[in-house]
């Protein structure tokens, strides 16, 4: 841990990456460690990739945001001696490198993976994640998210937790806000253990105010979220619903917007388990798993996703055969006992 802490804060050169289609733990974690690596690095270059999706950039930490001026698309040569830590991703297919692909992180100086997602083990006894072979990597699968393992990461030596400033500690509150559904799930007492940290000696009004914001919805959005309770299909204990291109061009939808509501199907009665297929704008399928109790990650990685144990997720590239494909794996998942 400590060691990991060192390489970040004393490389003259930083990335910060995150997964794609990112959530308040990608987005926070990723914001809430260059923050912190501008205030107490040595990094000379702190850069970020990713822009922050259009349902989080009203909340208090990003509205503001001067790390948004920092956000571009990297070029080949940003990754020369740089020093790339990817949060929050368990498979580099996931990666968000904007236009470039994984071969940069040849040109890297050193690699560091921080995640809290379950990856399997291939026959040699390393991890089926594609990373290359000198990344070091920190998993913690008991956290509540990666804006946790970031906030416990820096509790260490000089690197108190007590020393971050309120935007950092605000990025990484609004992540672990994100991950535990506001603290209905995945929770822990060194989660709550964490934020008493986080929020300590703060005003607690620059807390209580994301929790509203991550709370509101706006009219459109209330229109989504009954769309969804009014085409959702269910089955025993199991609900889906897809939303195709046409029916988000219908009412002027993005897909990033309507993909968030996936857990709005968990809250129905006698519902265990549910799926979301959402189609892009490229015609590409957002596929999202979730349960209550049953593991549904093995049946994500089956179709190339992964994710955590009762929360995963499938990307599918744009093909004639994909309604066919989510057909299927909606059977597999209304079979899963």
């Amino acid at each position: 841990m400590e060691k990991i802490v060192n390489e970040i804060l004393k490389a003259p050169k930083v990335i910060v990456l995150r997964h794609i289609m990112a959530d308040p733990d990608a987005i926070g974690s990723q914001y809430g460690l260059a923050q912190l690596v501008i205030e107490q690095g040595q990094a000379k270059q702190v850069l970020i990739a990713g822009d922050v999706p259009s349902t989080l950039k009203e909340l208090p930490p990003f509205r503001n945001s001067s790390l948004s001026l920092s956000e571009k698309l990297l070029t080949e040569s940003d990754f020369e001696k740089a020093t790339v830590v990817i949060l929050d991703t368990s498979t580099i297919n996931r990666v968000d490198f904007g236009p470039l692909d994984f071969s940069v992180l040849n040109k890297a100086q050193k690699v560091i993976k921080i995640d809290h997602h379950p990856v399997g083990l291939d026959t040699h006894g390393q991890p089926k994640d594609n990373y290359p072979k000198h990344t070091i990597r920190y998993q913690d699968t008991s956290a509540s998210s990666t804006s946790e393992i970031i906030s416990n990461l820096f509790e260490v030596n000089t690197y108190d937790i007590s020393l971050m400033s309120l935007p950092i500690s605000q990025y990484l509150y609004t992540g672990i806000l994100g991950d535990t559904g506001k603290f209905s799930y995945a929770i822990s007492p060194r989660t709550f253990n964490t934020v008493a940290n986080l929020i300590r000696g703060f005003d607690m009004k620059d807390f209580t105010e994301i929790n509203h914001a991550m709370s509101t919805t706006t009219l459109e959005e209330a229109k989504m979220k009954g769309y969804c309770y009014d085409k959702m299909v269910v089955d025993d204990d199991t609900a889906n619903i897809i939303i195709s291109r046409e029916d988000l061009n219908k009412h002027n939808w993005p897909a990033d917007d309507m993909a968030r509501f996936v857990n709005l199907l968990g809250t129905v009665q006698g519902i265990t388990k549910w799926m979301m297929c959402v189609q892009e704008e490229d015609l590409s399928w957002r596929i999202s798993l979730r349960s209550t109790e049953i593991i549904v990650n093995d049946l994500a990685e089956e179709y190339g996703g992964g994710g955590h144990p009762t929360a995963s997720g499938i990307l599918l590239p744009a093909n004639s055969n994909n309604m066919t494909i989510i057909q299927e794996i909606k059977e597999k998942l209304i079979s899963k006992q």
